[in-house]
This record gives structure tokens, C-alpha cells and sequence, in this order.
């Protein structure tokens, strides 16, 4: 079965598209097809704008940041309570003082240049541009600083992982 129509049909419909299959195409040996056939094809178009890049950047390096730092604060804990402390007395105000619930510009002078050296307000700033289009920062210095950051962590893992240290064998 071929769309002799093809042609018409594209013009109708934009999201459609023509495909031509020819003689043999599938199978060389057996002829498949045997004739040349016309198929129509739905038409995919991929838009990608700033803000759902945004989003799946900053998300991801984001999670990869966490876990990463979740692995280190597990190696060097020795007992729950050093989990809690890093989680209480380190993630939880990075995360507060990061402009989670307000922009940065009402803080007062010493802590807005905290708030600027802080990676979860990258983070948390780029995830929120790709949703509602504002940003307190520059997305470039903080897609820069949360790559370069996570890089460390890495490199900090791996060192840890292949000295084996305070690891169980």
C-alpha cells in the first residue's frame, strides 16, 4: 500500500511527513518491498529553550551534588549523630540562606555575598528560572560553580573509594 497522495496529505496536515521507501529497502535479498512505496509519517518537532535546559541541568548536577556529598558525609561518619550534625548544621542553613523562599537582594550586606558563594543558591536559583523565567544570579557562573563543585566531590570520592579509607573489606 502506497500514499499516492502523500503530497496532498503534507500540505493538509503540517505534521505529517512524506517518506519514501525504496525497491529492496528492507530486505535486499528477498526484495522487500517489492516496488518503491510512499508512507506517511508523523512529524516530531523538539523544541529546546533556555529554561528546559535549565531545568535539566541544574536538576541533575543538583541530585548529583547531594549524593555526592551524601556519600562523603557517610564515609566519614561514625555514628548517626555525625550524619545529623553535617544535615543540621551544614545542608539545612546553606539551603535556607540560598533564597529558597526569598530573593537574595533583601538580604543585608555580609550574608548576600554568602548567599552568592553558597551552591545551593545556584542550584536552587537555576531550577527555578526554568520554571518561571527569573533568576537572582548569572545562570553561567552558577552552572560553572556547580559543575566545578561536583567535579571535587567526585574527585574526593574516587580518592576516598580507591585508598579504601574507613571502608569495611
Amino acid at each position: 500500500m502506497s500514499f499516492d497522495r502523500a503530497p496532498a496529505y503534507t500540505k493538509a496536515f503540517p505534521y505529517l511527513s512524506a517518506v519514501h521507501l525504496p525497491e529492496g529497502a528492507i530486505n535486499l535479498v528477498r526484495n522487500v518491498p517489492s516496488r518503491d512505496i510512499t508512507l506517511l509519517a508523523p512529524t516530531a518537532n523538539v523544541v529546546v529553550n533556555l529554561s528546559s535546559v535549565a531545568v535539566l541541568w541544574f536538576g541533575l548536577l543538583g541530585a548529583v551534588f547531594l549524593s555526592l556529598a551524601g556519600v562523603l558525609t557517610s564515609i566519614w561518619a561514625e555514628k548517626f549523630d555525625h550524619i545529623a550534625a553535617v544535615t543540621n548544621f551544614v545542608v539545612t542553613p546553606a539551603a535556607f540562606l540560598s533564597g529558597t523562599f526569598y530573593t537574595i537582594d533583601r538580604l543585608p550586606d555580609p550574608w548576600h555575598l554568602v548567599a552568592l558563594w553558597d551552591p545551593f543558591f545556584y542550584m536552587i536559583d537555576g531550577f527555578r528560572y526554568g520554571f518561571i523565567g527569573f533568576a537572582d544570579g548569572s545562570l553561567l557562573a552558577g552552572a560553572i560553580m556547580v559543575a566545578v563543585i561536583n567535579l571535587i566531590l567526585a574527585i574526593a570520592c574516587w580518592a576516598l573509594f580507591q585508598t579504601g579509607y574507613r571502608l569495611k573489606s
